[in-house]
């Protein structure tokens, strides 16, 4: 159940991110804007990608937490 995160997705995911909020925004590709403008994107992208795995990762331990109290009530 376990899934290890490598930093190079991590980057590759905010790259992403970065190019579709630079469409989204501007109508350009990442590599187009200007440099603050992209400052201003890879931190937003950043961020949108640290709130989707936080998501995740409550996600992991709620289920984890829930299988642990069935066993529980189980006897396990």
């Amino acid at each position: 159940m376990t899934q290890q995160l490598d930093m190079a997705d991590v980057e590759e995911k905010a790259l992403e991110k970065a190019e579709e909020i630079a469409q989204k925004q501007f109508g350009l590709s990442f590599d187009d804007l200007t440099r603050q403008q992209q400052m201003r994107i890879w931190t937003e992208a950043e961020q949108e990608v640290i709130n989707e795995l936080a998501l995740r990762a409550e996600v992991v331990c709620e289920s984890f937490w829930e299988e642990l109290e069935l066993e529980k009530r189980l006897g396990n």
